[in-house]
């Protein structure tokens, strides 16, 4: 029996494998560890490339960066969109793409912060500092600052990953995702959302610079899944023409997940935490995504379980184990044990 565990834990994968191997000795065990956060993510996702092999700059955005030192510079990002500063010359290396990884676990101040930070730098555009103007003042503000950054942007090929589908605005949004994981308090998350929800009430949409083609409003971009990430750095860059979408086929692709399972009877997935939110950069989403293909079963052991049977089905996952202990071992060899029978 081949079996092949992603892991995230703080455990070696080698004291993973001998649990599962204490339950079932005749099994064959591989294991890969998964990072956990934006920057070890970009970390290895920096030995990978396109699937047409074009270079790519990983520039993780995440909530650990101060208001003075961004994990990027102004000229860095520059740099690595392959753009000189106000290119006067246009672009020096088209065929370069720069990607952001933004974590979704920052504040709207932040997510302002870095933009007004990007704005100064490679613009010369001065943004008013968060919630110190009327949102009207602010969208007039913020609007001189997109119109400025498309005309820049329009040369690089930057593109915007994240790892949670967060919006900007609503139910799910920035502000309730950031008062759920403790980053804010309720009361601060809902006025920035009340904030944030009269400034795109009064950013013009009528854009002079560009064409005829019916564009998405300020309101809609808000609402797409992502937009929210990077405490709403995503929506700013989208609303300049910056393209985004979800990280979690390039982790598969840079951890060659597809191969890893074809070649495996049974895949576990060890985490701490199995919810729908969070799932597609956790090793059982990366695991069920690459397995279905080959219908290969997917079995989660994680301390917390936040979905129901239903959900997991709908995912993939053909079983989760709740982990009485931080180490699993009990669990996992309990796992082993039953799935041997099974197989």
């Amino acid at each position: 029996m081949r079996v092949t565990m992603l892991l995230d834990t703080p455990h070696t994968p080698h004291h993973t494998a001998a649990q599962w191997v204490t339950g079932n000795p005749h099994a064959v065990v591989t294991t890969h560890a998964m990072p956990a956060t934006i920057s070890a993510l970009t970390r290895v996702l920096r030995a990978g490339e396109l699937a047409d092999a074009t270079p790519i700059t990983w520039i993780p955005i995440t909530r650990h960066d101060t208001s003075t030192d961004w994990t990027f510079s102004a000229a860095a990002l520059a740099t690595a969109c392959g753009v000189t500063s106000l290119l006067p010359h246009g672009p020096t290396n088209p065929h370069h793409t720069a990607v952001l990884a933004v974590d979704h676990a920052m504040t709207a101040a932040h997510g302002w912060g870095v933009w007004a930070h990007l704005s100064r730098e490679l613009t010369g555009t001065n943004l008013p500092a968060w919630r110190t103007q009327p949102p009207a003042h602010a969208a007039t503000a913020l609007a001189t600052s997109i119109h400025a950054a498309r005309d820049l942007l329009r040369h690089a090929d930057l593109h915007v990953v994240w790892d949670q589908p967060t919006p900007l605005t609503g139910f799910h949004g920035l502000g309730a995702v950031n008062a759920l994981d403790g980053h804010e308090d309720p009361h601060t998350a809902q006025d920035n959302e009340r904030f944030l929800t009269e400034l795109i009430s009064h950013y013009p949409h009528t854009d002079p610079q560009r064409s005829l083609t019916p564009t998405p409003s300020a309101k809609d971009l808000a609402r797409v899944e992502g937009a929210g990430t990077g405490g709403g750095l995503t929506w700013l860059l989208s609303l300049s023409g910056v393209r985004h979408s979800h990280l979690s086929p390039y982790l598969a692709n840079a951890l060659n997940a597809e191969t890893i399972c074809a070649s495996s009877d049974l895949i576990v997935a060890v985490q701490p935490t199995l919810d729908a939110r969070t799932i597609a950069t956790t090793p059982a989403g990366i695991a069920a995504q690459a397995a279905a293909p080959h219908a290969i079963p997917v079995v989660v052991v994680a301390t917390d379980i936040i979905m129901g049977r239903r959900e997991r089905a709908q995912h993939g996952i053909a079983g989760a184990y709740p982990s009485t202990t931080a180490t699993y071992n009990d669990t996992l060899q309990r796992v082993a044990r039953t799935w041997h029978e099974v197989l």
